[in-house]
């Protein structure tokens, strides 16, 4: 980390393919980005919401007012064009859409229309906040068993997802704190 200058030089999002194992690179795909974005970060893997539908994260690290915006992007052409950007919110009490302050989220599918999410809550805390969309991510919401202060602890983050055998979803993350390591947790469903 390079402190604020290094945060500011944030390099163009594009899409890179390789055809040869890694030898040679080809720049031609494009991310289509929400209007007045001059970028998007990737975080995450990518997953596949069907036969022809294609979904990864993104985050603007500068959504405004000291606000965080996680985004999903798709993308129908196996990769090549990325657009469609749907920011990740959630309704609250009086059905208002409400933005979260969230980056670095990683998203796993759970089959048919569903897709979780372990997000970073940007705050001084920066735990992991799990989201959950049955629309393939047009609405999300926070199950109410993870509402309130998340899943992990303080400086408990980048969450990881991996669906176990038993159907049960493993998440990892990194401990950031005075006992440095990795956190584990099994036990939840989407």
């Amino acid at each position: 980390w390079g402190g604020r200058e290094f945060r500011q030089l944030i390099l163009p999002t594009m899409v890179s393919r390789s055809y040869d194992e890694g030898v040679t690179w080809d720049r031609t795909g494009k991310v289509k980005l929400p209007s007045g974005m001059p970028n998007l970060i990737p975080y995450g893997g990518i997953i596949g919401l069907g036969p022809d539908l294609l979904a990864a994260a993104f985050y603007d690290a500068y959504a405004g007012e000291g606000l965080n915006a996680a985004y999903l992007l798709v993308s129908m052409d196996d990769g090549f064009t990325w657009e469609q950007p749907i920011p990740i919110v959630v309704k609250d009490d009086a059905g208002a859409e409400r933005l979260l302050n969230i980056n670095e989220t990683f998203l796993l599918s759970g089959g048919r229309n569903n897709i979780i999410a372990a997000a970073r809550v940007y705050s001084r805390e920066a735990r992991i906040l799990i989201v959950h969309s049955d629309s393939r991510g047009r609405l999300w919401k926070v199950p109410e068993r993870y509402t309130g202060s998340g899943v992990t602890g303080p400086s408990e983050h980048p969450g990881h997802l991996l669906r176990l055998k038993s159907g049960m979803v493993l998440i990892t993350y990194g401990i950031r704190h005075e006992d440095h390591g990795i956190g584990a947790r099994v036990g939840f469903e989407d």
